[in-house]
């Protein structure tokens, strides 16, 4: 069966929640995975949950992290009501950014986790008015290692681990954890995984349907994005944290994907 790897899932560098509320009908997300980790709250109604082969149920106030990277599909019911909360593992301090395990199921949690949950909702509702500032970003981080760590210290409750390969994903953190670094292109990548940079390629293509540069440049972009509306610093500076070594290159990169100027972008943002 076809694993979908979901990039628009990935694209958004610090952590958001929204709530889904559905009245209608069944909606099924068939078998994907993200390199965010997703957390699934039930607040009303059942929520199905396919892990590998495993089909778990969630019910009012059960919740299931699932690790970066684990293959998963959600069945979305009826009169079902849930958080959805996706966290970028890097944003993570580094005692609980390698949790082992693969999901967690807890049922009928405290108040607790709900209630970090809707303060990260109710911050990721403002990103849709307007953009989110340093101070936000800060905040919605901590609440999101809290969250982790939460589940951290349930660990002994997780279901059982699959067996698969994770060369895949293995590549895709890598990429996620080292883009800033001007470095990394496709001949660096094929070179650590063991690869030829033609291999690589046809890898990303076949799994990922985008290309390895392309990947890199969309994270590099999408974070100058974001620093671009949170901050007030130099266009040349931020070019250079997200891992362009000219001006130049990111100037024609920006544009590209994005159709406007960087200083246009965020003049057209702030207001």
């Amino acid at each position: 069966m076809k694993n979908d790897y979901e990039l628009e899932a990935d694209l958004l560098s610090y952590p958001f929640c929204q709530i889904v509320d559905n009245k209608v009908n069944i909606h099924i997300y068939h078998l994907h995975f993200h390199y965010k980790i997703e957390i699934l709250y039930c607040l009303n109604g059942e929520l199905h949950v396919c892990t590998d082969e495993q089909r778990t149920i969630l019910k009012k106030n059960d919740c299931l992290f699932i690790n970066s990277g684990r293959i998963h599909s959600t069945e979305v019911q009826i009169d079902n009501q849930f958080y959805n909360t996706a966290i970028p593992p890097h944003v993570l301090l580094p005692a609980i950014k390698t949790l082992p395990d693969d999901y967690i199921l807890l049922h009928d949690v405290d108040e607790t986790i709900k209630h970090m949950l809707k303060s990260l909702r109710d911050r990721s509702d403002r990103l849709h008015i307007k953009p989110i500032s340093q101070q936000e970003t800060a905040f919605v981080v901590s609440v999101a290692n809290s969250i982790i760590s939460y589940f951290a210290m349930n660990s002994e409750k997780a279901l059982p681990r699959p067996r698969r390969d994770d060369s895949l994903l293995e590549m895709i953190s890598y990429i996620f954890d080292n883009y800033r670094d001007p470095k990394l292109d496709t001949a660096e990548v094929a070179q650590r995984f063991g690869y030829s940079p033609r291999m690589l390629s046809d890898m990303f293509n076949k799994n990922l349907h985008i290309g390895v540069k392309r990947y890199i440049d969309i994270l590099r972009i999408n974070d100058a994005k974001s620093q671009l509306i949170s901050t007030t610093d130099n266009i040349d500076a931020i070019a250079e944290r997200v891992g362009y070594d000219t001006v130049r290159s990111f100037y024609r990169v920006f544009q590209k994907l994005t159709g406007v100027t960087p200083g246009d972008y965020r003049a057209l943002r702030n207001q």
